[in-house]
């Protein structure tokens, strides 16, 4: 039988209908595909800071390590000085740390019980050995220093004002040190006042990063 202009109609809507679905599935199932994806870190190797430590003392076996401090240089002192008699001793300033510094130091008195005319005098040397002679028995103990390079304080009378040692920083590469000798003098015209007195020579000693 043919068919009537309104089953034509109808079947035309029905087709329509299945394609709209038919589209609508093919809209889904593109829309529902995997995407692969992927991600990275990257990660630095580790940061580490350098160390600053300026070490001090008689020798490199004994100097004070870490980052400040005071050590006490027991060796250097003489009990019943007389005038006229001196001691000498070694002092190492040394870099500990793992970058170069500059390093500047002074010297002054606890004080000022020694000081002033026929008081108490330093001699600093950079580079010299120490000897010693003679006896407390005998009132003739002498220190001396042995060639180095004289510093600023040569035969200084030496009081609770810090007197600078050297006249510019001393660079240090790390592992390096200096060796100063330090002779504490009495000298023979030292005053009948100061019997019976006391004082500690006092080393200050600092760094910065070169």
């Amino acid at each position: 039988m043919p068919a009537t202009s309104a089953g034509r109609r109808a079947i035309s809507r029905k087709v329509r209908a299945v394609l709209s679905v038919g589209m609508l599935l093919g809209i889904a199932q593109v829309g529902t595909l995997a995407a692969w994806n992927d991600d990275a870190t990257v990660q630095s190797a580790t940061f580490t800071t350098g160390t600053l430590d300026l070490q001090v003392g008689e020798n490199s076996a004994d100097q004070l390590a870490g980052q400040g401090g005071t050590w006490n240089h027991s060796s250097l002192a003489l009990t019943d000085l007389t005038p006229g008699e001196s001691v000498a001793r070694m002092l190492t300033v040394g870099n500990g740390g793992s970058m170069p510094l500059d390093h500047t130091g002074s010297v002054s008195t606890s004080n000022g019980n020694l000081s002033g005319a026929g008081g108490l005098e330093l001699t600093v040397t950079a580079g010299a050995t120490a000897t010693n002679t003679g006896t407390h028995e005998g009132n003739d103990r002498v220190g001396t220093c042995t060639g180095g390079t004289a510093t600023a304080i040569t035969g200084m009378g030496i009081g609770t004002t810090a007197t600078p040692i050297n006249s510019a920083p001393i660079t240090l590469a790390p592992g390096a040190a200096t060796r100063y000798c330090v002779v504490a003098t009495l000298p023979p015209d030292a005053p009948n006042t100061m019997q019976g007195k006391a004082t500690a020579v006092v080393f200050t000693f600092q760094a910065a990063q070169r």
